[in-house]
């Protein structure tokens, strides 16, 4: 075997190599992290005949508990009737409280992480990433 030949199956082997690892990042970069919400995260509850919802707090429609219009004096009227209150959502969903399905629709509930790639690279650069939740179960706006 001849120089000329040992070069070009290492050249080949490194292009099939350097070809493997492109592609293999692409296929990383093209799906997303979706970030499911934790059961400390806080919700709003509602129980209107007999109907036990969680809602979402950034996503809550007036619609959601059957109101016209979700000002804070209704919101406060609603929580002093004990129609609806806050708790988290490991505690919802352990009293029989479903998941509204009008905040889930709008994505109320899972938060796009982004790339498995742009997280590693975010954490390797020491980039601090946006959270839809605090590990206390507060909402990030």
């Amino acid at each position: 075997m001849e120089l000329a030949d040992i070069k070009e199956k290492v050249t080949t082997i490194l292009g099939g190599i350097i070809a493997i690892v492109v592609i293999g990042f692409g296929f990383l970069s093209i799906g997303t992290v979706v970030t499911v919400m934790p059961d400390n995260a806080k919700v709003i509850i509602s129980n209107i005949g007999g109907i036990k919802l969680y809602h979402s707090p950034i996503d809550i429609e007036p619609k959601c508990i059957g109101e016209r219009e979700l000002s804070d004096n209704v919101i406060t009227e609603l929580n002093n009737n004990g129609i609806i209150a806050i708790m988290t959502a490991g505690d919802a969903k352990q009293n029989g409280y479903g998941i509204c399905d009008i905040c889930r629709d709008k994505g109320g509930f899972v938060y796009d992480s982004g790339s498995l790639v742009e997280i590693k690279a975010k954490e390797i650069l020491g980039i601090k990433q946006k959270r839809r939740w605090e590990n206390n179960g507060d909402w990030n706006w």
